[in-house]
């Protein structure tokens, strides 16, 4: 007996600890459903379907701005809704199905530099529901027929002055796109050139594998894969990994309509709808489980996006705490009993602000290895590298030349997977 019990304890403090709720409103939210979440000029900007902030008093027109306190109108807003939003050379690209932003005439996409709204060239014909960037140029994808005037078949990439076609498109609906090993991939709900996910290697369309039996929603990256997820089956139920060559599964999936997916503190999370209490989820190892509360289970979460080291819920709810959009305050650790006797690793990044080459210095104090990652902040990573720990002190450069400006997360991860992060700013 005393055997078992002091198994059921062991057990018990090896369990994730989070308190029953941790997400935590921002203000009163939005009145409507938030797509998607960036930062921009050292701001959180959101897009979606609203009209209002959630006390219906300040008009916002599908578009705003946090200020820290409030959310603040960003010029008049756009006159239809928003669907994806990325942040490019110092330019906010917003996407929907919107003719006009700011009172400029612009068709399904624009950018805006802080004060004034471009449109690009005379735009899409239809709804763009994702953006990416990809080899310097902007991808759009979502459900149209044609880009600046050509036939583009739910696909097209701007180059900065126009528009062009990525050879025959797409057949029907894009819901994502996102570069990996450069190439470009892409999800959705279609029958050609594959089974809703291919890619593009600059002059042609393949399937990825054997495809997925449903639509691809969302994807993102984690620990050098491409996570993919969506209402399908096949290769493996809701999401899925890809390393380039293979197809890798959870244990379980769980249920539910899944709209995204992202990697945050080393761990896949996933956002929709579920049929529990919370439409956010996260994958413990062997299932994917509910993280704190987000009200209305009948309500979705359409977007996960990691900013600021912080995570954000965004889609479809409302309650008394949130509107459209929640944060998350709450912390993933498993605590074990010999949690004291991990290794502590002091490290330092210089310089940065930096816009060439990091330096990374790491005080070494008992592991034998060092992961380091980087992340953008939308939690892709962009750089992943296990280091050999022969001496007190490890040092590492990272070219990032490559990366466009912003702020990233490095993180460095000891052998007993004792983790630190440090926020760089790429200019």
């Amino acid at each position: 007996m005393k055997k078992l019990l002091l198994a059921i304890i062991i057990t018990m403090i090896m369990l994730p600890a989070y308190s029953q709720n941790k997400w935590e409103g921002m203000a009163a939210g939005l009145a409507g459903n938030v797509r998607a979440v960036v930062m921009f000029n050292n701001e959180i900007y959101v897009g979606g379907s609203f009209g209002y902030d959630g006390t219906f008093t300040d008009q916002l027109n599908n578009i705003s701005k946090w200020n820290g306190t409030k959310w603040l109108p960003v010029g008049n807003g756009m006159n239809g809704g928003i669907r994806d939003m990325i942040v490019h050379n110092n330019e906010l690209y917003v996407a929907g199905n919107f003719t006009e932003a700011g009172g400029t005439p612009a068709n399904a996409i624009a950018k805006f530099n802080g004060t004034t709204w471009t449109a690009l060239g005379s735009g899409i014909d239809g709804t763009v529901r994702s953006l990416t960037v990809h080899n310097n140029n902007i991808i759009a994808a979502g459900a149209f027929s044609t880009a600046g005037g050509s036939t583009a078949n739910n696909i097209a990439m701007w180059n900065g002055t126009s528009w062009s076609v990525l050879g025959s498109g797409i057949t029907n609906n894009v819901n994502v796109v996102l570069p990996y090993k450069n190439e470009l991939y892409a999800g959705g709900s279609f029958s050609s050139p594959g089974a809703n996910l291919v890619k593009w290697n600059g002059t042609a369309w393949s399937q990825v594998g054997t495809g997925t039996s449903g639509p691809v929603n969302d994807m993102s990256f984690h620990k050098g894969e491409l996570l993919i997820a969506g209402d399908f089956a096949l290769p493996y139920a809701g999401v899925t990994s890809w390393d380039g060559t293979t197809f890798s599964g959870f244990a379980s999936s769980g249920v539910g309509t899944i709209h995204a997916v992202i990697s945050f503190q080393d761990t896949v999370r996933k956002g929709g709808n579920f049929g529990s209490f919370s439409g956010v989820q996260l994958y413990d190892g062997n299932n994917f489980t509910d993280m704190g509360t987000i009200p209305y289970p009948t309500e979705i979460v359409y977007n996960l996006s990691v900013i600021d080291g912080a995570l954000y819920a965004s889609g479809s709810f409302s309650g008394s705490a949130y509107n459209g959009i929640a944060k998350w305050q709450g912390t993933h650790s498993t605590i074990g009993i010999n949690e004291a006797g991990h290794t502590k690793a002091n490290f330092e990044v210089y310089p940065n602000p930096a816009n060439g080459v990091i330096k990374v210095s790491i005080q070494n104090e008992g592991s034998s290895i060092y992961t380091l990652s980087l992340f953008d902040y939308t939690g892709k990573q962009v750089y992943n590298e296990q280091l050999n720990a022969a001496s007190e002190k490890i040092e590492k450069s990272i070219d990032i030349s490559g990366l466009r400006p912003g702020i990233y997360f490095l993180s460095v991860k000891d052998g007993k997977e004792k983790q630190f992060t440090k926020k760089i700013v790429v200019i």
